[in-house]
């Protein structure tokens, strides 16, 4: 995992529009705590709603988003790695609030990680996307099942005015409401 970020970048992959592509390890980042085991298929979600904002962080094993967790090594890579860059840059598209609740999405932050148990073989993204609403948002259709279809399972924390919930989202159920 150490030579996968540096060899995205070298490739030209970058994040346009202010979204950030960073390498975890050089920054010292940490998974935060009470972050869940590296399981392929399976994914978190967190979510908050403050008034008219909403804060969303997808934690995922890179495995789910590209098929592979090493640097790309041939041209299919290459385009899987684009592709997946491509997608978190449009987070309207992968997280679609309300339509009533008039939501604009800003810049994704995208960290690449390296894993817990500080094996090269395994890394986990982090992407965070703010929404500003024109008014407080009730609901959200996740889209990342399409987008991603290795992932089987995301496990959802809400902070909304209602209180706290955890959710369980699969391909066959995609709405979260509040």
């Amino acid at each position: 995992m150490k030579t996968l970020l540096p060899s995205l970048l070298a490739a030209g992959l970058t994040l346009a529009a202010g979204a950030t592509l960073a390498h975890g390890q050089a920054h010292g980042h940490k998974h935060a705590p009470g972050h869940g085991a590296h399981v392929h298929g399976q994914a978190r979600l967190l979510l908050a709603v403050h008034g008219n904002t909403v804060q969303i962080s997808l934690e995922s094993p890179l495995d789910n988003l590209l098929g592979f967790e090493h640097a790309p090594r041939t041209p299919k890579e290459k385009e899987a790695v684009e592709a997946m860059l491509a997608r978190l840059k449009a987070p309207e598209t992968l997280l679609a609030l309300s339509p009533a609740a008039g939501c604009k999405a800003e810049p994704a932050q995208v960290s690449a990680l390296p894993g817990q148990d500080g094996q090269d073989s395994h890394g986990d993204l982090e992407a965070d996307f703010s929404f500003t609403c024109a008014n407080p948002p009730r609901d959200l259709e996740v889209k990342l099942f399409t987008a991603f279809p290795r992932l089987k399972r995301l496990d959802v924390q809400l902070a909304t005015p209602a209180g706290q919930a955890a959710q369980r989202l699969a391909p066959g159920k995609t709405r979260l409401s509040w």
